[in-house]
C-alpha cells in the first residue's frame, strides 16, 4: 500500500488493523460539537441584544434634537462618570432644565466643570434619552456589523452540527462497506486556518480527489491535520489514493 497516498496514515492496513473513525466521515474542517453549540448560543445572544438597539437608533435618527450640555459635576475619585445640565424649549416655548450623565472614555476624557459639548435627546423623554451627540447612522452601522459578526458564529455552529448529523448515517453505512476503490489526487494544498479548525496551530491539508464508480466520476475534498506535511512534500496531481465506497452519496478517502 506504500504506492498510495493516505490522507490518514492510520489506515495503512485498513480494514485489517484499523476501524473507520467517525472523525474521518465528519471531517476535520468542522469544529468540535461543544464549540458549535456554544457558537450558536453566543452568536444568537449577540444578535438578540444587538437587534433591540436598532429601533432605538432609528428613533434618534427620526426624532432627536440637539442641545448644549454644560458640565456641573466632574468625575469622582472612585468613578469615571460626570453629569451635565442642558436646557430645552418645549413646543409651547417654555424652557426646561434637565440633567444627564456620561461615562468618560479614551476618546472623550473626563471634562472639567463648566465645559460644554452638544448632546442629543428625544423630545418625549429628554432626561432619560440625553447622550453626547453621535450620528445615529454610525451607531446603526456598528450594530449591523456586530449582527453580521454574530451571525457568522451561528453559521459556524449550524454548519458543524448539520455535518455531524449527516455524518452519523454515513458512518454507519461505511462501517459495513467492503468496497475500496482506487482514485487519484486532483490537487493538494495547505488549508488556511478558520474558526472551524479543531486545533488552532495545527497543520491542515486539503486534498481534492476523484474516483470512478458505476461508470461515474466522483470528485470531493477532504481536510486532515497532518503535522508531518509541514516539511514533507504534498502529493502531486495523479497520485493514487484509496476510497472506501458504500454508494454514490456515501464514500470517504482513506
Amino acid at each position: 500500500m506504500s504506492d498510495y497516498f493516505l490522507l490518514d496514515p492510520d489506515y495503512q492496513d485498513f480494514p485489517l488493523s484499523q476501524k473507520l473513525k467517525f472523525l474521518t466521515v465528519y471531517g476535520e474542517q468542522h469544529t468540535f460539537i461543544l464549540f458549535a453549540v456554544l457558537a450558536i448560543i453566543f452568536g444568537w445572544l449577540m444578535v438578540s441584544s444587538s437587534i433591540k438597539w436598532i429601533p432605538v437608533e432609528l428613533s434618534y435618527l427620526r426624532d432627536s434634537r440637539e442641545a448644549l450640555g454644560i458640565v456641573n459635576a466632574s468625575c469622582g475619585s472612585s468613578n469615571d462618570r460626570f453629569t451635565y445640565k442642558f436646557t430645552v424649549i418645549d413646543n409651547n416655548g417654555q424652557k426646561h432644565q434637565y440633567t444627564g450623565s456620561e461615562t468618560a472614555s479614551k476618546e472623550h476624557p473626563c471634562p472639567n466643570i463648566g465645559s460644554s459639548f452638544y448632546i442629543q435627546y428625544l423630545a418625549d423623554q429628554p432626561e432619560a434619552s440625553a447622550r453626547r451627540s453621535i450620528s445615529p447612522l454610525s451607531k446603526i452601522g456598528s450594530w449591523g456589523l456586530i449582527i453580521l459578526f454574530s451571525l457568522g458564529f451561528v453559521k459556524i455552529g449550524v454548519d458543524a452540527i448539520t455535518a455531524f448529523i449527516r455524518a452519523i448515517p454515513k458512518f454507519v453505512r461505511l462501517q459495513r462497506a467492503t468496497t475500496i476503490l482506487e482514485g487519484q489526487v486532483i490537487s493538494a494544498k495547505e488549508a488556511g486556518f478558520t474558526f472551524q479548525m479543531r486545533v488552532k496551530n495545527g497543520h491542515y491539508v486539503e486534498v481534492e480527489y476523484e474516483f470512478v464508480a458505476d461508470n461515474r466520476t466522483f470528485k470531493h475534498k477532504q481536510v486532515k491535520r497532518r503535522e508531518d506535511l509541514r516539511t514533507n512534500p504534498l502529493p502531486q496531481p495523479g497520485t493514487p489514493i484509496r476510497v472506501l465506497y458504500a454508494d454514490e452519496n456515501t464514500y470517504v478517502m482513506l
